[in-house]
């Protein structure tokens, strides 16, 4: 009799800790851990078809990749926050869509900022206003992102390759600013929402080459990702950040083509990179 009650209450327990794995999470996404000394991790927030990319450096110094929208602004400042975040050091903000900058005005309110990188361009919105508003009321400055710009996070280096000085698009996408970056020995493209015209000009000046990792562009619309530009750069990974949908056919066929491995946000949740010189070990919210 006491075994069978011990089976029972094996049992129960196990469905106990299942219940809360699945209310919980695996114990394995560790989103609320910052890295350690010698790590770099690169959070690709799920925030609808948007793009937020935080990036935490064992160092201490933080980074911010876009804003996501309105609605998934107060998600955002959580987030940020379970890494133990009180300071992003350096806030790049692609170019002023909402889907870019809608929550920018409460990230700029809830955290400590240092250089804000941003296109020399406007947007007649109410997000835009908004940002420019939640600056002034901390007497922050924008710097004016150019081609040829670099900046460093912790050992981290980042490249500007986009917009170039004096630009003129029909397509405020292409005012986006577009990251070269080596992460702990690892090379990154981060293309914001820079269509094919932009993709076109990089190959055209050799600044195009084989990466590790890519944040695909605009959100795996079928006016980014050309073939030429995804052969060349040949990413490992591939993430992009859209909603549920996923990316266009067009896209996602080009990447696996390529061999690369993809994750969407919309469908894999907040997806993790971790970087040290062991190289890159991946999770994501729903493993």
């Amino acid at each position: 009799m006491k075994r069978r009650n011990s089976a029972v209450t094996a049992t129960l327990v196990a469905a106990a800790f299942l219940l809360l794995g699945l209310v919980f999470g695996s114990g394995s996404f560790s989103r609320q851990i910052p890295p350690k000394p010698g790590q770099t991790k690169v959070v690709f927030f799920n925030v609808g078809d948007a793009d937020s990319i935080l990036i935490l450096d064992g160092s201490g110094q933080n980074m911010l990749i876009d804003a996501g929208d309105n609605a998934h602004e107060d998600f955002l400042v959580d987030s940020i926050r379970e890494f133990g975040v009180s300071r992003i050091d350096i806030l790049v903000l692609t170019h002023p869509h909402e889907d870019h900058i809608g929550g920018a005005d409460a990230v700029i309110g809830a955290f400590d900022i240092g250089t804000i990188y941003m296109p020399q361009v406007e947007k007649d919105s109410a997000s835009f206003r908004d940002l420019l508003q939640a600056a002034d009321d901390k007497k922050l400055l924008f710097t004016a992102a150019k081609s040829g710009m670099s900046f460093q996070l912790g050992e981290n280096e980042f490249t500007i390759l986009n917009p170039d000085e004096n630009a003129q698009y029909s397509d405020m996408n292409d005012y986006s600013v577009v990251l070269s970056a080596q992460i702990c020995g690892k090379h990154f493209y981060f293309m914001g929402d820079a269509t094919d015209r932009i993709e076109t000009q990089l190959l055209e000046r050799g600044e195009v080459s084989a990466c590790d990792v890519l944040k695909v562009g605009h959100h795996g619309s079928a006016t980014s990702s050309s073939e030429e530009f995804l052969k060349t750069a040949a990413p490992a990974y591939a993430v992009v950040s859209c909603d549920s949908d996923g990316p266009s056919s067009k896209t996602e066929n080009r990447l696996h083509v390529i061999g690369s491995k993809i994750y969407v946000t919309g469908i894999d949740g907040t997806v993790i990179l971790t970087l040290s010189e062991d190289g890159i070990v991946v999770e994501t919210e729903h493993e």
